[in-house]
């Protein structure tokens, strides 16, 4: 199902799976499918249980694409994680279609730096989106 990781300053990856409860998009949902309601155009939780940080798109016309995202209050994306509260940095999806999403991030705040990778396969195959 793929995987999300990140660092933080440097230090050892934190490393988490793909699957329904690491990814969701609005995109990779059938129209009568259950949980469309809540679903955003993209959220991904990344790192192991207990210490994943949360990449949420508040910006809802954010379209199935590669294309490089600001993250912080009042941006494209937010990102919810210890310390991170007031963090400010870059999403760059370089690849998003039917099948999975894949790029990199960069965050700084409370006086971190948090660098992270992502590919992620679509977690629903057969929904009659997903490939």
């Amino acid at each position: 199902m793929g995987s999300c990781e990140y660092t933080i300053d440097g230090g050892e990856p934190l490393k988490g799976g793909g699957g329904i409860s690491n990814v969701m998009s609005i995109h990779w949902m059938a129209a009568n499918q259950p949980g469309r309601s809540i679903a955003g155009p993209l959220l991904i939780n990344c790192g192991p249980a207990g210490k994943q940080l949360n990449l949420s798109a508040d910006d809802t016309s954010i379209a199935m694409a590669p294309k490089k995202y600001e993250i912080g209050t009042g941006k494209a994306f937010s990102v919810m994680g210890p310390g991170l509260a007031a963090a400010k940095g870059e999403i760059d999806i370089s690849a998003w279609d039917k099948a999975h999403v894949t790029g990199t991030f960069t965050i700084e705040g409370d006086g971190k730096k948090v660098a992270g990778k992502f590919d992620i396969k679509c977690p629903q195959p057969g929904n009659g989106i997903c490939e």
